[in-house]
């Protein structure tokens, strides 16, 4: 039996409605762990410890890292924080129309899937070079 746009919709709403589930139990990887570490990790090193104090710590603990492995995870945490770009546009470019369309707020099931489609026709070329470096011969 085929499904409709408005059984989607409701379906969607009812899923909307659903309350979040917060499980403290399931187990985490030691890259989240120091994600959810960072604040207290950094909090040490104002206090003068260092990253290999730290992660000696953390082993004494019962998370096993060491302190490379700290360091890389403390930045990829910094990373997925600061995700807004410090750089500041030249000029106000025009907006090119998204290949993933935003869903707005009172857009429907059935919008946010017209939206998804690609265009019947595009104008866009795509160029492909490869460049040789001047110290190889190949690519």
């Amino acid at each position: 039996m085929a499904r409709t746009v408005a059984q989607a919709e409701a379906l969607a709403e009812k899923l909307r409605a659903l309350p979040a589930i917060e499980n403290k139990n399931r187990p985490i990887s030691k890259a989240e762990e120091i994600k959810l570490l960072a604040d207290e990790i950094a909090a040490l090193q104002e206090r003068n410890y260092s990253l290999q104090q730290i992660a000696e710590f953390l082993t004494g603990e019962g998370l096993e890292i060491s302190t490379a492995t700290l360091k890389n995870y403390l930045q990829r945490s910094k990373a997925t924080s600061k995700r807004p770009s410090k750089k500041k546009p030249a000029a106000a470019p025009k907006e090119a129309p998204s290949p993933t369309p935003q869903a707005t707020a009172g857009q429907s099931i059935g919008e946010r899937a017209a939206a998804a489609l690609p265009p019947a026709k595009s104008d866009h070329q795509t160029a492909q070079a490869a460049i040789t470096r001047p110290d190889r011969a190949t690519i």
